[in-house]
């Protein structure tokens, strides 16, 4: 599902919200979220949950939205996160990053 959101053929629209609630970590080696859509497109990436293991790598993980977060998630790797419209933790969120990452 989450491919979606890096599909350069798929656009969302402001306010739209792609829910994931992980069992594993989701892709972040130098994927972009939301990759087809405008500086005035706002959409939502919420994790409904926490992930065990950590999300990121040496490569960079860019977010075209706003990323959200209920449950707990750490971000590593040398690889930089961008995340273009914020982030927001919502109740239970948490997130950490590791002494490494970029």
């Amino acid at each position: 599902m989450l491919a979606l959101s890096n599909n350069t053929n798929v656009t969302y629209n402001t306010g739209s919200i792609l829910e994931y609630k992980p069992g594993t970590a989701f892709s972040s080696v130098g994927v972009t979220y939301f990759s087809n859509n405008s500086t005035a497109t706002k959409a939502i990436l919420r994790v409904m949950s926490s992930i065990g293991s950590s999300l990121g790598s040496g490569s960079s993980t860019i977010f075209n939205g706003i990323f959200e977060t209920a449950g707990a998630l750490t971000f590593s790797g040398t690889g930089t996160k961008y995340f273009r419209d914020g982030i927001r933790i919502l109740n239970g969120g948490k997130i950490t990053a590791s002494s490494t990452c970029g």
